[in-house]
């Protein structure tokens, strides 16, 4: 290697900085792509933690394959851990090169992600700034067909296209107590996000007819001038409880609550505009029609020999008030999962099932009965690994 190819501090913490942003992104592909071959990924069950093989650990993952099965399991949208989606932003200080030994070509780097501190290892206290970026993109396609013969309107085609962007930020203070060795508990504030916003949008209609005009025309299309329009949203304070027993290397079994209240969430005017509309009715609108939301999950997993048993349950309100005509039923998520970890070859079986019920307008509340929706879902997922 020559000197001209040898990374730097900078080059190292910029290392640092982009392994950070491809997570906070889910760009879990790109991620894996960084990984050395013998590079490994080990998150420990105790902070003094030595041997991720002498005990349970949270996760050790030293060969490049089963760690990438992880990766394509996260992308398939049928991982129990992550429906819906875990938001993850990193606040990073800045990353302090403690080794670079060029001729080893060995470097070691040391970031601390958040505040945190510990009394007597026994109480842990922690505090994170979240920086969060926001791009949405929504295209809306709505056709009628005319089947009324002697009615020379044929269709009519109606488009919308919304990108919203924007950037917000949060605050999260949690504390975790080790209560014995075996038994954690844990509380965790999260604020609102503060979010600025921009809209930019346009509609196009479009009809079809069954005769021409003079010009022989069929058709007629219209667009809307480009529009913007910028606005803050506040999402609603959460508190999260979570209790947890670690039955030594044999297993653990875990159980969190949620707390979140809808009703809090607001509509502000963009302090960048001169505007008058101080989006009063959306928000006695929040107020009057959502309620108080409670989360419930439950979750184990347990280890006989080379086999790992694992079994979890999940419950959310739905966000409407009771004699709302959105009204609907909780969330429900039952999740079961086996696997075997040989010396060389690793199996996992995992499945999801949900239920929910939803209520929805297709049309003007003041037009149409709310239309009835009834999901359920089964995915499995199945990952076989070999380690050489």
């Amino acid at each position: 290697m020559s000197a001209r190819n040898l990374p730097t501090e900078t080059d190292l913490a910029d290392f640092v900085y982009r392994e950070a942003r491809l997570i906070d992104e889910r760009r879990f592909h790109e991620w894996f792509d960084l990984f050395a071959e013998d590079g490994h990924y080990w998150l420990p069950m105790r902070r003094e933690q030595t041997d991720p093989l002498a005990e349970q650990s949270r996760t050790w993952e030293d060969k490049p394959l089963l760690l990438k099965a992880r990766v394509l399991r996260l992308a398939s949208g049928k991982a129990y851990s992550d429906t819906p989606p875990v938001l993850c932003q990193h606040v990073l200080q800045a990353p302090a090169c403690e080794e670079i030994d060029h001729g080893a070509n060995r470097y070691c780097t040391r970031t601390a992600f958040f505040y945190s501190g510990n009394y007597m290892d026994k109480l842990y206290l922690g505090m994170s700034l979240g920086l969060n970026g926001h791009r949405f993109n929504r295209v809306t396609r709505h056709t009628e067909d005319s089947e009324d013969p002697t009615t020379d309107l044929r269709q009519v085609v109606y488009r919308e296209d919304l990108t919203t962007t924007g950037n917000g930020i949060d605050i999260k203070l949690g504390a975790l107590v080790r209560i014995t060795d075996r038994v954690r508990a844990g509380a965790a504030i999260m604020s609102p996000q503060w979010m600025r916003l921009n809209d930019a949008y346009s509609m196009q209609v479009r009809t079809l007819f069954s005769t021409p005009d003079q010009d022989g025309n069929y058709d007629y299309e219209a667009t809307s001038p480009d529009g913007t329009y910028a606005y803050r949203v506040n999402t609603p304070w959460r508190a999260t409880a979570s209790l947890a027993y670690l039955a030594g290397k044999n297993g653990a079994v875990s159980l969190d609550y949620e707390y979140a209240d809808m009703r809090t969430m607001r509509f502000r005017p963009s302090n960048q505009l001169d505007d008058d509309y101080d989006f009063s009715s959306e928000n006695d609108a929040i107020k009057d029609r959502f309620r108080q939301v409670h989360t419930l999950r439950v979750g184990t997993e347990w280890r006989m020999g080379n086999w790992y048993y694992r079994g979890g349950w999940s419950f959310t309100q739905d966000p409407y008030q009771v004699n709302d005509p959105q009204s609907g039923q909780a969330l429900k998520t039952y999740a079961a999962g086996l696997g075997y970890r040989g010396e060389h070859l690793s199996v996992d079986l995992g499945a999801n099932y949900t239920t929910q019920r939803s209520n929805f307008y297709q049309y003007a509340p003041y037009l149409v009965n709310a239309t009835t929706v009834e999901r359920t879902g089964l995915s499995t997922f199945l990952t076989f690994a070999f380690r050489p």
